[in-house]
């Protein structure tokens, strides 16, 4: 998010941001209408299903197992970049080594094929990596600071950087788009809750938070 406000500039990142995480909020609400009517729909695919017809239905599932199949792709590239970050030599220095060793690392995690069992298994794993990153980029930062003589806010722009296409400025915001990627499981999670009319409260504060941090993150 910081390099896609440094392409974006103060005003287009600073007002997408909290745009963004309402449009996400006002999202949760519509698809909490829709479960609350239908309390029997537990996915997208079976909203467009139950709402418009089983090709749709169909078409739907498709585009969902679309998404998260490039997505899989993105984060075993992540992991192999983080391996890379480690340790690059010898067997390691080889980019497919590296990739395959991340497809493996990612076998049993992905085994976990409900919330319940992410909450049971993944969750404090995810929580101290996620801790353990942050600290890291506290202290690298606070090193960097040490060494330049670096000016809040010099060098920064108010809109898209120069020579930013309209390509390059929606590959960007899509980064933001990214960053409030909750709502392509928000059915699932609401399959999962004990109240399901809870939700709209639950993703009102989530994103609120998601908005606070990510904001507080890009300004500094």
């Amino acid at each position: 998010l910081p390099l896609t406000a440094a392409a974006l500039g103060w005003a287009t990142a600073l007002i997408t941001l909290p745009l963004f995480a309402i449009f996400s909020s006002f999202a949760g609400y519509q698809l909490n209408v829709v479960k609350l009517a239908h309390p029997e729909i537990n996915s997208y695919a079976e909203a467009g299903r139950t709402l418009i017809g089983p090709k749709f239905g169909t078409f739907t599932k498709v585009c969902m197992l679309l998404n998260w199949g490039l997505l899989a792709i993105y984060y075993v590239i992540a992991i192999a970049d983080s391996i890379k970050t480690v340790y690059d030599g010898g067997f390691f220095s080889c980019n497919l080594n590296r990739t395959i060793i991340a497809a493996i690392l990612l076998i049993i995690p992905t085994q976990a094929r409900d919330f319940h069992t992410i909450s049971k298994f993944l969750s404090l794993p995810s929580t101290l990596a996620v801790i353990l990153v942050i600290i890291i980029v506290i202290v690298s930062l606070v090193e960097t600071l040490k060494e330049d003589d670096i000016v809040f806010g010099e060098n920064t722009i108010v809109g898209p950087e120069s020579g930013t296409t309209v390509f390059d400025f929606l590959q960007h915001l899509s980064s933001i788009v990214f960053a409030f990627q909750g709502q392509s499981i928000f059915m699932e999670l609401m399959t999962e809750m004990k109240e399901p009319k809870e939700f709209t409260k639950s993703i009102n504060v989530a994103n609120l938070i998601m908005g606070s941090v990510y904001t507080t993150v890009v300004v500094i």
